[in-house]
């Protein structure tokens, strides 16, 4: 009955892993995922399909790119664990420490007073909106 054998569910995967383990390394990515693999093998499958594969494997930016941006993203989630681990993946890489540097010396700004920003236009549109009942 091997002529039945589905296709392998998550066909990205092995791109995935190859780009995970270029930026983060192999026993960086390992360490990270060790009780996921345990607990949820198929959770590593996912990502590595979905996230690695489809998204950071896509043609449209380079990784340095790339990850510059999830760097961005992580600090301004307050994911400091995870922005680390990508600082460690940029600097292998070739991300200099000043490109770096001045990356998240962009964010000063944007990070805190957009939100700040979006916040203060919510409560005025939340007073100026019909009386609460």
């Amino acid at each position: 009955m091997t002529d039945n054998i589905a296709p392998h569910p998550h066909p990205y995967a092995e791109r995935g892993r190859q780009t995970r383990e270029k930026l983060l390394g192999v026993a960086s990515t390992q360490s990270d995922r060790k009780a996921a693999d345990e607990l949820i093998p198929e959770l590593a499958d996912l990502s590595d399909d979905a996230n690695w594969g489809q998204i950071w494997s896509r043609p449209g930016l380079d990784l340095r790119t790339r990850s510059l941006i999830v760097i961005c993203s992580l600090l301004t989630n307050e994911r400091y664990k995870y922005a680390y681990g990508h600082m460690r993946g940029a600097r292998r890489i070739g991300i200099t420490r000043e490109e770096l540097s001045e990356t998240v010396t962009q964010l000063t700004f944007y990070a805190g007073l957009s939100i700040v920003h979006e916040g203060l236009a919510l409560v005025v549109r939340a007073y100026e909106d019909e009386p609460l009942k």
